[in-house]
């Protein structure tokens, strides 16, 4: 006798019960990779999104300190350290070299 002599079909129920087994995993599988490739979307969506907001808010913020600083007198922004024409560079880049260097205090020979 061979392994196939001993070999016993599997019941109907069973087969049907096993292949609706499998179906259903299929189609269980299919519906979480959709769903996951959903979010991921909805996950990109909104980080693309919160970058934006980010960058609005960010040129407000130098449009606000702007217009700020263009309220003071120049006597006030000579003070500062920057002069009317420099005001934009200035919220923008950052102060002028010679304003951030500070002399140093006492006796310098």
């Amino acid at each position: 006798m061979s392994e196939n002599d001993e070999f016993v079909p599997l019941s109907l129920p069973f087969q049907m019960e096993r292949l609706a087994r499998i179906y259903r995993s299929r189609a269980m599988n299919a519906f979480a990779r959709g769903a996951v490739r959903v979010l991921a979307g909805w996950l990109h969506d909104l980080v693309v999104l919160g970058a934006l907001l980010l960058r609005r808010f960010a040129k407000q913020r130098l449009r606000r300190a702007i217009r700020e600083l263009q309220r003071f007198d120049d006597r006030l922004l000579a003070d500062i350290g920057i002069s009317r024409s420099e005001i934009e560079s200035a919220v923008r880049d950052g102060l002028p070299r010679r304003v951030l260097v500070r002399p140093l205090r006492g006796n310098v020979s």
